[in-house]
């Protein structure tokens, strides 16, 4: 079993450089069984997840890659959080099998512009 801490301080394995994510917001659990389970770390936004047209506040649940998060006010899906998991994983930021590769995407921690939500350059 691994944890992945999702959040905007730097010391978070995923970055979301959105001012509506706390520090350390969420934990993302990859189970021995490959399954994706979510827990909100007392967050202040909330975290939350898509049901039947509207968000719904979780604390903690397994999540399917299909599913559409919302850390405060920034939305992701749940596929994108394992795609930056495994490229935790494997180093550098290989891409997945089922994947081409495509050096011009970001990999590890991802910066965002806060109003557009486009990942931003490292410097």
């Amino acid at each position: 079993m691994k944890t992945y801490s999702v959040g905007r301080g730097d010391d978070c394995d995923i970055l979301i450089d959105d001012p509506s994510v706390s520090r350390k917001h969420a934990e993302f659990v990859v189970t021995l069984d490959g399954e994706f389970y979510l827990s909100d770390c007392a967050s202040t936004q909330g975290t939350y997840i898509a049901e039947d047209g509207d968000w719904a506040a979780i604390t903690q649940r397994f999540v399917n890659l299909s599913d559409k998060l919302l850390f405060g006010r920034h939305q992701i899906g749940v596929n994108e959080v394992i795609h930056r998991v495994k490229a935790l994983e494997n180093g550098r930021g290989t891409q997945p099998e089922e994947e081409e590769d495509d050096d011009s995407r970001p990999f590890g921690r991802v910066q965002r512009d806060i109003e557009t939500g486009e990942p931003v350059a490292k410097k």
